[in-house]
């Protein structure tokens, strides 16, 4: 079986309570650059950057660059000047909040196993923390510490939604690559791991239940129990129970609120020729997929959510939006430019969808090519089609870099 599994790692795979770790961490913190700023007020100031990302709900910046933002116009210190002393303290202080967790040995097992068998592994922590504190706390619960055991780390740096948002979830597959097989999220926080991953309508289980579990989707299959229970709930259940649908609107608004970031993080890198260069005579460059979004954004996508709105079963005309890229020249565009208009285009998408109630999403119109249809088939449709040119995306990459 070609199987994603998604680890949530604290309390999950490390026995790490955030009621004793985060005060370790920011007393800690406080104390290391107290030359710079005041103890109380740099705990202050990191709960004000928390807020900042958890209020994130919409595609643009990164978690740090939010967090950044509000944190050291707060400590009065500016962020050059802070660098040094913060570098200074995730390598020699921060390895001591080591003391107040402990690992779990079955964890450590657990992840070995699954490594073993050739799934995908992403360890799927809440990005609330810079990536230097979250290796230092995968090697606190014995687990592998290198990037490359896993499809994806999730840290503030490169990723652009918290839990409990379920855009965070399909922001975790995108940079994977969307994988189109099975998909399991494993967590012990009912509402931050269970019901933000069930928000994408994806398998979940859930460690350690305490209570009764939420449950968003219909017919989804969930488990729960001890995590030394999960590979044998895992082996009997088929590929089909565990492939997810995402076709409920909270998996829908997730998926489309979490392209542009994805797209953000896995081509932060590349160098202007790398993003017109095309992996072989007849395949699209990363340009060209960019410019192929942002224009189906603005041009088709948008457009029909405000027609569809304003008017009782309009006709929608079909396009053929791929010729555009030879029509238009996309390979002569500049990325980052395209990936930034085709961010705020959907961000003005998603400001429509989070309007919607029940209703609004079953609204009437018909298509030129396949007739009656409704505004939640329409944006079934923007998903799957991100879906497709993220996995795109993703393998143009690895080819480009060969």
């Amino acid at each position: 079986m070609t199987l994603t599994l998604l680890f949530d790692l604290d309390n999950t795979l490390l026995n790490n309570g955030m009621e004793d770790f985060l005060p370790a961490y920011m007393g800690s913190l406080g104390k290391h650059i107290s030359h710079l700023a005041e103890p109380q007020e740099v705990t202050k100031q990191l709960l004000v950057g928390v807020q900042a990302m958890v209020a994130a709900n919409r595609p643009g910046p990164t978690l740090k660059e939010r967090f950044d933002a509000v944190f050291y116009p707060g400590i009065e210190i500016d962020y050059e000047t802070a660098q040094a002393p913060l570098e200074d303290y995730y390598q020699n202080i921060h390895p001591q909040v080591r003391s107040v967790t402990s690992p779990r040995p079955e964890a450590a097992e657990l992840i070995q196993e699954t490594l073993k068998r050739g799934y995908t592994v992403a360890i799927a922590t809440n990005p609330m923390f810079p990536r230097a504190g979250t290796l230092q706390r995968l090697s606190w619960a014995e687990l592998p510490a290198e990037a490359s055991d896993f499809a994806v780390v999730s840290t503030y740096e490169d990723f652009h939604f918290i839990k409990p948002n379920s855009a965070y979830y399909a922001e975790v597959l995108g940079q994977i690559g969307w994988p189109s097989g099975p998909v399991v999220m494993v967590g012990d926080d009912p509402e931050r791991d269970i019901a933000g991953a069930q928000g994408l309508c994806l398998p979940t289980f859930w460690v350690d239940p305490k209570g009764e579990g939420p449950g968003n989707c219909e017919a989804l299959i969930s488990g729960q129990g001890k995590l030394e229970e999960f590979l044998p709930w895992l082996d009997s259940l088929s590929e089909e129970d565990l492939t997810p649908s995402y076709n409920q609107p909270s998996a829908l608004v997730a998926i489309l609120n979490s392209t542009p970031g994805a797209l953000e993080t896995l081509t932060r890198d590349l160098t202007a020729e790398q993003w017109r260069q095309r992996p072989v005579e007849d395949e699209w460059s990363l340009v060209e997929i960019v410019a192929h979004l942002r224009d189906s954004e603005i041009e088709v996508n948008l457009p029909r959510l405000q027609l569809l709105l304003a008017e009782d079963e309009p006709s929608i005309i079909g396009l053929d939006t791929d010729i555009w890229a030879e029509e238009r020249n996309y390979i002569a565009e500049d990325g980052p430019q395209a990936l930034a208009a085709f961010t705020e285009a959907r961000s003005q998408s998603m400001d429509i969808l989070a309007e919607l109630d029940e209703v609004g999403w079953q609204k009437l119109g018909r298509h030129s090519y396949f007739g009656p249809t409704t505004l939640q088939e329409l944006v079934r449709f923007t998903g799957r089609h991100d879906r497709l040119h993220v996995q795109q995306v993703h393998k143009t990459i690895d080819k480009i870099r060969d």
